[in-house]
């Protein structure tokens, strides 16, 4: 007899919706539906539906026709997001998300640049439409949707794909937009806090006044966990809003996790209905993680629980325009080159200018994002590369979003992206970095933009240098070739990084060959490559030895984030590390030499007594090795020099008494 209500119940939401909301169901999407409500019954049943339905997508492969996909919705996809095909993710989301008057989570594994975001957005959005049908309730009474992300530039992304799939105005910055009775807010640090609780608490207030105001409305809020603390804490109307919440979505969750904000989030759901009393959705790259699975047995328990990997889902062929792949770089050439550092500014030079002369004539212009493990690094060549004639710095004033001037028009304009910029400047880099459509681009960044930030068109994904671990070198060239469309995607390598690149050649799923083209400019006796090759090494002398702008300091900084990062490698010890960092000073920064170390910096870095590092003593440092001198046997003196620490091993690679002379 439960069932039977149910079905009752459908019939007649169906009938309602139809005459509110101008949907018309066929007769298989309402038993499609129906069908659903019934397995929901009863666990097993569930789970051989969600599988019978994932197992059915060859002749559903498209929003228009999925049976689990509302008219509604399936229409604002093709028509504001120009897909008809589903991703395998998309289709099975879709056919798990919640059903007339029950709950439903999720647990989802998917990798990046097939679909999640429009898959949970277009789930969520239609199961609050459907309880809300259900319930024969009014618009928003607060925030419907609730999603968390890591970072600012995927919570102001999400936000553009929430509004786009509303039909709400497309803002370039965070913070609300709200039209129609739909609300969209970004909650992110780095903007005005007063538009964000606006948006936040607008749905609320609204409906507090008076029900005829309130429409068919949905209200979502995007946030990362930072800020909605900050605001959540602090007011009252933020906690009222948060009350009504009906899917709370962790997007990219071990992301998350890893970045330590698993307090701060079960802070903030204290406010929001506990997890038997709304839906919750999780995404993560991978479902093995931990943490990963502690949250999800904290926060998923409506039963049964839909467990989905959506990377072994088979790829569906009617889906030209979304990646066909379970991985989006799987089908995106992938080459390394090993490049003496002597050699790397001359090929990367070339590279560039390569690319750009190459697909300068096509209809979407190069679009190249240049990745360092450092933002140091990405600062100063920021600089160095907006100094060569062939480039324009779009950070100068008037510059961003302005359209390009006749000159301008065949420059490739430089962006500069890391987490050490102000979040206003990182919003307005990000903005126009991705509406940058009147010539060649390239953005050098850090790994803040090498997961789940969609940047439409790049063309040319560059890694300078080996990345933190295998998985991050994925995400990083999963930047171009999205949604289906083409890119290419190079690693450069030093020859001390060839352990890393083993690691790469060792996982079967990254097809990665050597680049023959880069590497016969390595050996080119070209005359126009000799040219080019000593220009841009003295362009790079020139550009160090600029006093007016204390590049110098720069140019050591960057030196210092260098050792600092290859320091961690796991495939080099610290002698190593310092090595290449010396290599990299001379034939890379064209320093005459290794800028000193603090004897404090040294010490804490653990590299005392390393070779090629240089030491610089504290007057303090200098007075406390004298006081233990005295105290020492001679043994402790060895050819004239004295070991930076008594107890540690021999062969110091400062001079400590010729220090105390000078001194």
């Amino acid at each position: 007899m439960l069932v039977l209500s149910f079905r009752q119940a459908l019939l007649r939401s169906m009938g309602g919706m139809q005459m509110r909301m101008g949907l018309r169901w066929s007769s298989s999407e309402g038993a499609s539906v129906a069908a659903a409500v019934e397995a929901a019954s009863d666990s097993k049943a569930a789970a051989a539906a969600a599988a019978a339905a994932a197992a059915a997508t060859d002749d559903t492969a498209s929003w228009l026709t999925h049976p689990s996909v509302m008219p509604s919705v399936g229409r604002a996809v093709v028509e504001r997001f120009k897909f008809t095909g589903m991703t395998p993710v998309q289709r099975i989301v879709m056919d798990t998300q919640p059903g007339i008057g029950s709950r439903r989570d999720m647990l989802v594994r998917s990798k990046t640049g097939t679909g999640k975001t429009l898959a949970f957005l277009a789930a969520a959005v239609q199961a609050v439409n459907v309880e809300r049908e259900f319930e024969k309730s009014d618009g928003p009474k607060g925030v419907d949707i609730l999603i968390f992300s890591p970072t600012r530039e995927l919570a102001v992304q999400t936000g553009y794909e929430a509004r786009k799939l509303l039909g709400l105005p497309v803002l370039g910055k965070a913070g609300a937009v709200h039209s129609s009775g739909n609300y969209v807010t970004v909650v992110v640090g780095g903007e005005s806090k007063n538009p964000q609780l606006d948006g936040v608490t607008s749905a609320y207030k609204k409906s507090r006044k008076s029900l005829s105001q309130a429409s068919n409305g949905i209200s979502i809020v995007i946030a990362t966990p930072g800020r909605m603390w900050d605001i959540a804490t602090s007011n009252q109307s933020v906690q009222d809003a948060l009350r009504n919440v009906k899917i709370v979505i962790f997007d990219e969750c071990d992301l998350l996790l890893e970045m330590g904000f698993q307090k701060t989030i079960q802070e903030i759901l204290q406010f929001v209905p506990k997890p038997n009393k709304r839906n919750t959705f999780m995404f993560s790259a991978t479902l093995s993680n931990e943490a990963v699975r502690a949250l999800a047995a904290d926060q998923l328990v409506n039963k049964p629980v839909h467990e989905i990997d959506a990377t072994v889902i088979a790829a569906d062929p009617l889906s030209p325009e979304t990646s066909t792949s379970d991985e989006t770089h799987a089908h995106v050439p992938q080459t390394y080159a090993l490049v003496p550092h002597y050699q790397w500014a001359f090929i990367l030079y070339k590279a560039i200018l390569s690319h750009v002369a190459l697909h300068n004539a096509e209809k979407n212009p190069p679009r190249i994002m240049l990745f360092f493990n450092t933002s140091k690094e990405v600062a100063y060549f920021s600089k160095v590369f907006s100094s060569l004639p062939e480039f324009v710095s779009a950070s100068e004033s008037g510059r961003f979003g302005a359209a390009r001037t006749p000159k301008e028009k065949d420059l490739i304009r430089v962006y500069e992206m890391h987490a050490r910029l102000e979040q206003s400047k990182r919003a307005k880099v990000s903005d126009a970095f991705r509406n940058d459509t009147g010539g060649p681009s390239i953005m050098l960044t850090t790994d803040v933009s090498a997961r789940g930030v969609d940047y439409p068109h790049v063309s040319y994904v560059i890694q300078s240098g080996a990345p933190t671990s295998a998985p991050q070198y994925v995400h990083r060239v999963g930047r171009t070739g999205r949604a289906g469309r083409s890119g290419i995607g190079l690693l450069l390598l030093e020859p001390f990084e060839k352990a890393f690149l083993k690691t790469l050649l060792r996982k079967g799923s990254i097809e990665i060959v050597g680049d023959v083209v880069v590497d016969s400019w390595v050996e080119s006796a070209d005359e126009k490559d000799k040219e080019l090759r000593t220009r841009v090494k003295s362009l790079m002398q020139e550009f160090v030895a600029d006093t007016k702008r204390d590049l110098k300091s720069a140019a050591e900084g960057c030196y210092l984030a260098f050792l600092g990062h290859y320091k961690q490698a796991f495939y080099l010890t610290k002698p190593q590390a310092a090595s290449a960092a010396q290599s990299y000073a001379r034939n890379v920064l064209c320093l005459a030499d290794a800028p000193t170390l603090s004897f404090s910096l040294a010490t804490k870095m653990g590299l005392m007594n390393t070779p090629d590092i240089n030491v610089e003593p504290s007057p303090k440092g200098l007075k406390r090795l004298e006081r233990d001198m005295k105290n020492r046997p001679p043994l402790a003196r060895v050819e004239g020099s004295f070991r930076a620490n008594p107890w540690e091993r021999r062969g110091s690679s400062v001079n400590w008494e010729k220090k105390r002379r000078d001194n």
